[in-house]
């Protein structure tokens, strides 16, 4: 997508937010049914204009009754026999090179603080000061398990223009510091449901996995998503002190029940939600694929030990790693989408 296909999406999408937010508060001074079906149209007219010039400025022809019998798999998939009722969902997986608005930064110690990872989409940026906590064990000298830091760290410094070219020269939040890391390798895995079929995501759907505002919010949507390579199993939600060999790794994984009408919610959270510990969806909400995002960094050991890689988010959020997050607007082509939902319903592993 050129710069300004992907510029053009991020404001439709902000004014779709904005469209919604418009019709609620016109919504609560409707006095009768023909006034709220009026705000109902005209919201979705607008909503329709706002989709139109996304679908015009990325190439897209959707809503055209386009044909999909040729979207099937591509034949690089592979069959693991039977349907997707494993208690493992099914995936298909896209590997890109460590280009994402992720940024880890390292930087100095000066006071401790616990750290917050970013959105994928957002302009946080990661780093930390720590100390060695092992979750395990005392002794962080021998164990082979991952360590964490359980302290917190703040600096500050001015962020210079070469580091925010052009545009963005004014998007860096005051309070943020270090030097950003690419991330060494960005995985996107979709997932299907271990009870049922998926659907297939609406276009311009958007998903939300945790919350960049924890300290704030509470912890109700935060969710840990810290660990080393090697132990994705164990998700935890401090900075991890990975042995040596391991990466320092961030996985997020994002709801995958959606209501079934809605593209977007007043808060972004109540239109899509995870489901239940079995992988079942409530009443009113169907499975769709479930997104998973991770990325590895390239930290070194004794930057970790020293407690000098954090997130930088908002400020106030004092580097809080439980405020590790990530958006998610789907702008797949049908066909894509279709053969992502084949893919994963039909029990294969699929890279695109």
């Amino acid at each position: 997508m050129s710069d300004a296909a992907a510029a053009t999406v991020e404001t439709e999408l902000k004014a779709m937010d904005q469209q919604v937010t418009d019709a609620q508060a016109q919504l609560a001074t409707a006095t009768d049914a023909a006034a709220q079906d009026q705000v109902a149209r005209t919201l979705s007219d607008k909503r329709r204009g706002s989709i139109d010039r996304i679908n015009r400025a990325t190439g897209q022809r959707i809503g055209h009754g386009r044909d999909l019998s040729g979207c099937g798999v591509k034949n690089r998939g592979r069959h693991r026999g039977g349907k997707n009722t494993s208690s493992s969902p099914a995936a298909t997986t896209t590997t890109t090179a460590a280009e994402t608005t992720t940024d880890t930064t390292t930087s100095d110690p000066t006071t401790t603080t616990t750290t917050t990872t970013t959105d994928t989409s957002s302009e946080d940026t990661t780093t930390t000061d720590t100390t060695t906590t092992d979750t395990t064990t005392t002794d962080t000298t021998t164990t082979e398990e991952p360590t964490t830091d359980s302290s917190t760290s703040s600096a500050a410094a001015t962020t210079t223009t070469s580091e925010l070219p052009g545009p963005d020269e004014n998007n860096e939040l005051s309070g943020n510091d270090g030097e950003i890391q690419q991330p060494a390798t960005v995985s996107l895995t979709f997932r299907g449901s271990p009870v049922t079929r998926v659907r297939a995501m609406p276009q311009f759907l958007r998903v939300l996995s945790g919350d960049a505002k924890e300290g704030a919010n509470g912890p109700t949507n935060a969710r840990a998503a810290w660990t080393c390579t090697g132990f994705e199993d164990r998700l935890i939600d401090k900075y991890p002190i990975c042995p040596e060999g391991s990466q320092v790794e961030r996985i997020h994984d994002f709801p995958s029940c959606w209501d079934g009408q809605n593209i977007d919610s007043a808060n972004h959270r109540t239109h899509i939600v995870f489901p239940d510990s079995s992988g079942r969806c409530g009443n009113g909400f169907v499975a769709v694929p479930q997104l998973r995002v991770t990325l590895t960094y390239d930290i070194p050991h004794d930057v970790q030990v020293a407690g000098q890689y954090k997130v930088d988010s908002f400020p106030e959020e004092h580097h809080n790693p439980l405020s590790d997050h990530d958006d998610f607007a789907n702008v797949m082509s049908q066909c894509i989408m279709w053969r992502l939902v084949t893919c994963v319903n039909g029990g294969r592993t699929c890279k695109e």
